[in-house]
């Protein structure tokens, strides 16, 4: 009898632990930019969070008619250059996303000057990734310009490579402060 309880005991113990900790995690997790690109039928979408120094990105892509391969994810920035991400996880697709991204307007990869911001669906098979990138703070310079730059290619054959710089905002005053 009292091996089933104590085991019982533990499993709540560790329960209590996985549960506090991802409390804890939340409340710190900031989210930095979520945004949309196309180019020509091609998107691509960033969920970004900036947990300390551990910047967590979802990228979600689609382009019509083949699945998109997220070929590279990297943070690029004076004095930081060329970061690559720590670790990848691929994620499982979901029919649906839950909230539109917000979007800037490219049609046929010019800039429109009218409306800047629109909302639109976007078509095409999907890809998701979680990317997690690692930013060293003595490498940040405060108020200097930081882009994730995502490069996606199709799996056709004679498919091409695409590149979509999204702007990180203020990461270098968050991470330093």
């Amino acid at each position: 009898m009292k091996r089933p309880v104590a085991f019982l005991l533990i499993g709540f113990v560790m329960l209590f632990q996985i549960f506090s900790y991802a409390q804890e995690s939340n409340k710190e997790r900031l989210l930095i930019l979520r945004e949309a690109q196309e180019d020509q039928k091609s998107t691509v979408a960033i969920e970004a969070y900036l947990l300390d120094n551990i910047l967590e990105v979802t990228i979600i892509a689609r382009m019509p008619g083949t699945k998109p391969k997220i070929y590279n994810a990297i943070v690029v920035g004076p004095r930081l250059g060329r970061l690559s991400s720590e670790s990848k996880e691929v994620l499982l697709a979901t029919a649906e996303e839950d909230k539109p991204f917000p979007t800037k307007r490219k049609d046929m990869a010019f800039i429109s000057f009218s409306k800047g911001e629109e909302t639109k669906k976007a078509r095409g098979t999907l890809t998701r990734e979680l990317v997690t990138f690692r930013i060293p703070p003595e490498r940040v310079v405060k108020g200097k310009r930081y882009e994730l730059w995502v490069q996606i290619e199709s799996l056709q054959v004679g498919g091409g490579y695409k590149t979509f710089k999204f702007d990180l905002g203020n990461i270098g005053e968050l991470i330093l402060q």
